[in-house]
């Protein structure tokens, strides 16, 4: 990453939380899904959106500034990113896991970054509240985890596997893999319970019910199945201390069967070198993870 050099581009950094709030908002209001119906103009948005005209102005200013929305002399329509990803009814919206995970969980628990420098610590959920809304969060994780899952199953041979145990997976994200799965979720989570009948749902909509059980339990006591033919860590490296990272590593390596092999996603990781180098998104996942583990 190059260095920067003008304080232009610190202060895109500084106020950089104003875009992410834009957009947080319209997904609160369902702009881009009411966009998605019809282009419309300011008073016609306002209306269906229950919201004053001049207000509304002040954020469509901002969401066009920023690319998500498009504007034809008095009348708004989605860009085509926005209308695929985040207008409700398509098939790739995960606007709800940026709506109620980034913004109604992750942004509050970032207000508590410093003092966990100072050695502070608040759980998560603490500090950010719990936004399931109805499975809504969890059906947006899936979404979210399609892209992933289809790269994986480019990467990982899994073709003449058995058994997958999916440690820390609580939806259907592997789902197209001919093999059966067990999900085994990590523990530190208020919500898991919520998460795992969601996770049920989603599987006995896809007609998996039979190739795909579910092990509710904490991934660092619950006892693994064992003789598994691929192990995949889904992300759960990621909720964990150094420490356990290291115990979770050790519990795949005894499950796997003769012939078995495990796979590590680690979510944050994956855009940081092994030098500390990274991508500029590398960089944010971290500070939520401070708060949790100063």
């Amino acid at each position: 990453m190059r260095p920067v050099t003008d304080v232009r581009e610190i202060s895109s950094i500084g106020y950089g939380f104003m875009a992410s709030k834009a957009l947080f908002t319209a997904l609160d209001l369902d702009l881009f899904t009411r966009l998605s119906a019809r282009a419309q103009n300011l008073d016609g948005l306002a209306r269906e959106a229950g919201v004053r005209p001049n207000q509304l102005l002040t954020l469509m200013t901002a969401l066009v500034c920023l690319g998500l929305v498009v504007r034809e002399g008095e009348v708004y329509a989605n860009a085509p990113a926005s209308e695929a990803y985040l207008a409700r009814h398509s098939p790739k919206y995960y606007g709800d896991y940026l709506r109620l995970q980034i913004d109604k969980q992750v942004y509050p628990s970032l207000l508590e970054l410093t003092a966990s420098f100072r050695g502070e610590r608040k759980g998560f959920y603490e500090t950010s509240g719990r936004s399931g809304a109805g499975g809504a969060l969890s059906r947006a994780q899936h979404v979210g985890s399609l892209g992933p899952a289809q790269v994986l199953a480019r990467q990982i041979p899994l073709g003449d596997r058995g058994t997958l145990l999916d440690v820390g997976g609580r939806q259907r994200s592997l789902q197209h893999h001919p093999v059966p799965a067990e999900p085994a979720a990590h523990g530190d989570d208020p919500g898991l319970p919520e998460r795992w009948r969601d996770g049920r749902r989603c599987v006995e909509e896809a007609g998996l019910a039979t190739r795909i059980a579910f092990l509710p339990g904490d991934a660092l006591a619950t006892e693994w199945p064992a003789d598994r033919d691929a192990i995949l860590l889904s992300y759960v490296l990621s909720a964990v201390g150094e420490r356990d990272v290291t115990t979770l590593i050790e519990r795949a390596y005894r499950a796997c069967g003769p012939t078995g092999f495990f796979s590590c996603t680690i979510s944050w990781s994956t855009t940081i070198g092994t030098d500390r180098s990274a991508r500029r998104c590398g960089s944010y996942p971290w500070r939520s993870e401070v708060t949790r583990s100063p």
